[in-house]
């Protein structure tokens, strides 16, 4: 079994669920007593939170590969950023380090290829919904056309994500509002919504709507089960 390098607390929550998922799954595959290979560094995300706010992605970047050469360093055989906000910076991260990074992005994107799907809705953070990294990503790859909510809900699910679910907090006021937004977006023309965000699966799970729902960080944890026990052709390849 290969090794898992997690690059997590981006915040601690959303990667607790990262790691149950990953061993539930090794568990699911080959018995009880078994577990995944991981070696995780935890960062700090209240640091990482207010590099956000300042818009300092010189200093995020820095700080995120200077975790993943340890990571690299520690034996880990491929890399996975446990957020979506923070692939913003995964190039950089990835030209710095020479095993495979398995991009969130491209696992959902092909996942929702295979599900058929055309136009997706994207719900995430306001850096996530607003810069190019992840929409263009989505477009260019894979062919998507991806909506996004308008502004003031944006700065809701800000709040929510921030606010909230990166404390622990989940508050049913803030699950139908998303809600809200995703029947929107519906309205639009979304065929499926994808939680491009580690901590929305804290709020929103699939009997909350009738509209299919991608959840990143679980086809993120899927894909590094399929690398990790080796049932993919080429690592590098399911990996980018």
């Amino acid at each position: 079994m290969k090794t898992i390098g997690m690059l997590g607390g981006l915040s601690w929550e959303s990667t607790a669920l990262y790691y149950e998922t990953i061993n539930q799954e090794i568990k699911h595959r080959f018995g009880e007593l078994h577990s995944a290979r991981i070696n995780l560094h935890s960062m700090n995300f209240a640091e990482i939170e207010i590099l956000l706010k300042q818009k300092n992605w010189s200093s995020i970047t820095d700080k995120l590969v200077s975790q993943a050469l340890l990571i690299e360093s520690s034996g880990a055989d491929f890399l996975m950023i446990c957020n979506n906000t923070l692939h913003h910076v995964a190039h950089e991260i990835d030209k710095a380090i020479t095993i495979p990074l398995l991009h969130i992005t491209d696992v959902t994107g092909a996942q929702l290829l295979k599900d058929k799907i055309n136009c997706v809705g994207l719900l995430g953070t306001k850096q996530t919904m607003e810069l190019g990294f992840y929409k263009d990503r989505l477009k260019d790859k894979f062919g998507l056309q991806v909506l996004t909510p308008q502004i003031k809900e944006r700065e809701t699910l800000q709040n929510i994500i921030f606010g909230e679910l990166c404390i622990g907090e989940i508050n049913e006021s803030s699950r139908i509002k998303a809600i809200n937004i995703i029947n929107n977006l519906v309205k639009d023309g979304a065929q499926a919504i994808i939680l491009g965000c580690t901590e929305l699966p804290l709020l929103l799970q699939e009997d909350h709507t009738e509209t299919p729902l991608y959840d990143t960080s679980q086809l993120h944890s899927h894909a590094a089960v399929s690398i990790a026990i080796n049932r993919t052709k080429e690592v590098r390849d399911e990996a980018k």
